[in-house]
């Protein structure tokens, strides 16, 4: 999110609020800094932000400058969400022995008996 502004016939209805709570989860447990106006602040405060420091801004054509609050939330162990897709499939095994054709059997006939009966081979 970029810019969160409640417009003043909106204001005090929880529309900011519920997009807040939405931001926090789309984050998926990461942490959250904002920079909050003075209004904003006791808004971010009540969903678990910090206030970390205050930030001087100055609006281009204004004379005098403001503070922001920069302020963080960490996340809480129930905010936290575990991305997981499972791994790709396993290729397919190799067919059994009995259903290759006689030609890929060949390297069967430089082994030694001994070694084809320890591979299982013969009984």
């Amino acid at each position: 999110m970029h810019l969160l502004v409640t417009d003043r016939p909106f204001r005090c209805r929880g529309a900011a609020a519920m997009l807040l709570e939405e931001f926090v989860k789309e984050a998926g447990g990461g942490y959250c800094l904002v920079e909050a106006s003075r209004m904003g602040e006791p808004q971010y405060a009540k969903k678990g932000f910090e206030h970390v420091m205050d930030m001087p801004v100055k609006v281009k054509g204004e004379e005098e400058g403001t503070n922001v609050a920069v302020m963080w939330k960490q996340p809480t162990a129930a905010e936290i969400t575990v991305r997981w897709s499972p791994p790709p499939p396993s290729p397919p095994l190799p067919p059994p022995l009995a259903s290759l054709p006689e030609e890929d059997l060949s390297f069967m006939q430089t082994l030694k008996e001994s070694d084809r009966r320890k591979m299982g081979f013969l009984e």
